[in-house]
């Protein structure tokens, strides 16, 4: 009778510790680290970014100096230790383009950006991009930084949509020491502080 009654008292106390092994409201569930507990359509656990989307690579790290300002939730880049800003070439303003054709590169995907371009200051690209394409992350706000998809930041811009695509002219420039964030048609655009390459949207 004692092994018995202790037997029972065993597998209550063995209950209680895994029901406290659940999530808040107490069903159980044993909560892995990083998971969110939400759930999508499905049941799945959900992780990552809205709808479920696969995230973007962030445009290089992130340096001290170059965190945002956690009052504004801008942007805003701050002088390297020495007093400087990091050793890139910075955008001026000046005219670069020498009049030339722009070079047209067809069947171009919603998440090509132009980094492999860069340092080609002035040199003008004509993108044709796809239809039905998916929707990727950009930062800035033309200036974009070079690796910021192009459809995308012309959708951004009200130049096209990704269900029907379209044409896009962009120019090469160079870095830039802040690009600006923003939501406009639909598309929103991150924040950046400096960064080595940019383009900006034509036409």
């Amino acid at each position: 009778m004692f092994k018995s009654g202790w037997t029972v008292v065993g597998l209550g106390v063995l209950f209680v510790i895994i029901q406290s092994c659940g999530d808040e409201m107490g069903t159980g569930r044993i909560m892995t680290p990083g998971a969110t507990g939400q759930t999508g359509e499905m049941g799945e656990p959900q992780s990552g970014g809205p709808s479920g989307q696969q995230q973007p690579v962030v445009p290089g790290p992130m340096s001290p100096s170059e965190q945002p300002d956690a009052g504004s939730g801008a942007m805003e880049p701050v002088a390297a230790e020495d007093g400087g800003w990091p050793a890139y070439e910075y955008d001026d303003g000046r005219e670069y383009w020498d009049g030339g054709a722009p070079i047209v590169l067809d069947n171009w995907h919603w998440n090509q950006g132009v980094s492999q371009f860069r340092g080609q200051y002035g040199q003008r690209y004509t993108m044709n991009c796809i239809k039905n394409g998916s929707e990727f992350a950009v930062w800035g706000s033309n200036p974009y930084t070079d690796d910021s998809p192009v459809c995308t930041a012309a959708a951004h811009l009200g130049l096209m949509t990704r269900a029907e695509g379209g044409s896009v002219t962009v120019e090469i420039r160079p870095a830039q020491k802040r690009f600006v964030g923003g939501d406009a048609n639909g598309v929103t655009a991150f924040p950046w502080g400096p960064y080595p390459g940019s383009y900006r949207i034509i036409r």
